[in-house]
């Protein structure tokens, strides 16, 4: 068993595990916010609810298993290093 396959094997596991406790996956991650939040003050609040909400939708994503992944866009930060711009940087 290669590599991949063992990676999709835990991914379907992933994503089953997503879809069954989602509602307390986001519970902790609503909770390691809270920590996070009250630990850094407010001066990083705003990321750090930014990102709270992006976990959340990834947990989303990873629940709904009859959706087929879809190739990430130009302009997805994911792809581009995070400012739009891909392959940009210093320019």
């Amino acid at each position: 068993m290669g590599f991949m396959d063992r990676f999709k094997k835990v991914r379907a596991k992933a994503d089953d595990l997503a879809e069954e406790h989602g509602d307390k996956i986001k519970d902790g991650i609503d909770k390691a916010a809270r920590a996070a939040e009250k630990r850094a003050g407010p001066k990083h609040a705003d990321k750090i609810r930014k990102g709270a909400q992006k976990a959340k939708g990834a947990v989303d994503d990873a629940a709904k298993p009859d959706q087929a992944e879809t190739p990430a866009e130009p302009g997805d930060p994911a792809v581009s290093g995070g400012n739009g711009t891909a392959g940009n940087r210093g320019a």
